[in-house]
């Protein structure tokens, strides 16, 4: 009786003999399968290579077993718990083969997916793109959220890596002989290129492309910050071009003139001309193939600096004019400098029109008003005040004009590199090595996300272990048992 009126009250408070023992071993199988997580999460973040030659579980103690089975090798022989579970479990239920690592590696990149898209939230964001071959031949193109977070800090995430072409075998052969056929005549190219250096021509072009790259390098550099929005860049880009129309005058030609007409090195020998003895009972009334300018000519080099200046000033015109951009100049009603137009409110809705929201006019008019009188010091001592620092220096009393402080985010939301695309591209090349050629693109694309957005992959330690290892256990039929 005794017996009986204990196993009542075992199954009423649900600590029957039989669950105490599933429930030790599904803690056992959770503590097994979180530590594949870790070793999983370690090589990712780190760039490191999962697999080997020999990728079986038998092979642990044989070289080319891969860091992922040498990791799993020495935490056996450092953690007895881990240990004690190997030697209980199924031997086709280890969780070591690479079909596992995909599973846990897709189920980690599509957590950090789904956190970016958390981040992102409600805010407005704009999509880059930018590609690069790989060496297989494939285009890997990169896709890169910016966005504005809660705290008004701006963020670039990598939102995944695709790709745009096939990598078949004609494709990669015709792309290897050109790249043999490109390198061939660079070579010949380079030969004739040293006997031109000396050429009052070639010293004049070398100034000219020089003085006109140090005056573009100063925005070329800055734009490469995550954190300049278009705004910015773009009235840097206007500096500059100011400074390049500046050069278009002959004080300035003639001082690179003089700096390539120096005569300090020799100029080398030419060729002895000799008649063609076919030619000798003939006359030559005119001259065939004559060249239309002698670049060693004064006159051709000042049609040359002055042709080179206009087709630069054009070509920046075309892109960055602010004229010619209806964008840059509803981006340009944030900027304090500009009295007439800061914050019009009809110049406002522009860019509220991307929200399909609309812009109240007493808020445009207070928010005005207001940062007028705390940006009076900033303006007149000639700093220049970007949209970001007006968020964060004033974010606190904006919020009481929402239209204007949702217009100052999606204005900032607009950046003006693709510095984070090219940041991929070198996790890329980390992760794509040599010896990692046969890895399908779906691997690829997760092992790149998840070691570019480490700090979101680090959270799979403590923060993100839980909901890891759920949606692992829900993705398939498993033979371990977790929950």
């Amino acid at each position: 009786m005794a017996l009986w009126k204990e196993r009542e009250k075992r199954t009423e408070s649900g600590l029957e003999i039989s669950t105490l023992v599933n429930i030790n071993q599904l803690a056992r199988n959770h503590y097994y399968l979180s530590s594949i997580v870790d070793m999983v999460e370690f090589l990712v973040v780190n760039n490191l290579p999962l697999r080997g030659s020999t990728d079986a579980f038998d092979s642990l103690t044989e070289g080319g077993s891969g860091l992922f089975l040498s990791l799993f090798e020495y935490t056996l022989r450092k953690d007895p718990e881990i240990r004690s579970v190997v030697q209980t479990i199924p031997r086709n239920a280890t969780y070591t083969s690479h079909d596992i690592q995909n599973d846990v590696i897709a189920n980690m990149s599509s957590l950090v997916t789904e956190e970016i898209v958390r981040e992102v939230a409600d805010s407005w964001y704009r999509i880059k793109v930018d590609g690069t071959r790989d060496p297989t031949g494939v285009e890997n193109i990169s896709i890169i959220v910016r966005f504005v977070k809660d705290n008004y800090q701006v963020t670039e995430r990598l939102l995944s890596m695709t790709t745009a072409e096939k990598g078949d075998a004609q494709t990669l052969t015709n792309t290897i002989n050109d790249n043999r056929r490109y390198e061939t005549e660079v070579r010949m190219e380079a030969v004739g290129l040293i006997k031109e250096v000396s050429e009052t021509s070639f010293k004049f072009i070398a100034h000219m492309v020089y003085k006109i790259l140090q005056l573009l390098d100063a925005p070329n550099k800055l734009m490469q910050s995550e954190d300049m929005d278009l705004l910015s860049a773009v009235k840097l880009v206007t500096c500059a071009s100011e400074c390049l129309a500046k050069l278009r005058c002959e004080s300035d030609f003639l001082e690179l003139w003089e700096k390539a007409d120096d005569n300090e090195m020799p100029k080398p020998s030419k060729r002895k001309r000799t008649i063609n003895k076919g030619l000798q009972e003939y006359l030559l009334e005119e001259s065939i193939g004559q060249a239309h300018g002698d670049l060693g000519n004064e006159e051709e080099l000042r049609r040359l600096y002055y042709s080179t200046l206009d087709a630069v000033l054009a070509e920046i015109s075309e892109r960055f004019g602010e004229r010619n951009s209806k964008l840059v100049e509803a981006l340009s009603v944030f900027d304090p400098q500009n009295d007439s137009t800061f914050l019009e409110a009809q110049l406002v809705q522009r860019m509220l029109n991307l929200t399909n929201s609309e812009v109240v006019h007493s808020e445009c008019a207070v928010a005005r008003q207001f940062l007028r009188k705390e940006l009076s010091g900033s303006i007149s001592s000639g700093e220049k005040m970007t949209v970001k620092q007006i968020l964060q220096r004033h974010h606190a009393t904006l919020e009481a004009m929402p239209t204007v402080l949702a217009a100052m985010k999606c204005a900032l939301t607009f950046g003006a590199s693709t510095a984070m695309c090219e940041n991929s591209f070198s996790t890329l090349k980390n992760v794509f090595t040599d010896n990692r050629r046969s890895m399908l693109h779906q691997r690829k694309a997760h092992l790149v996300q998840l070691a570019f957005e480490r700090d979101l992959t680090r959270k799979f330690r403590h923060e993100w272990k839980d909901s890891i290892l759920r949606r692992f256990n829900d993705s398939k039929h498993r033979r371990l048992q977790l929950f």
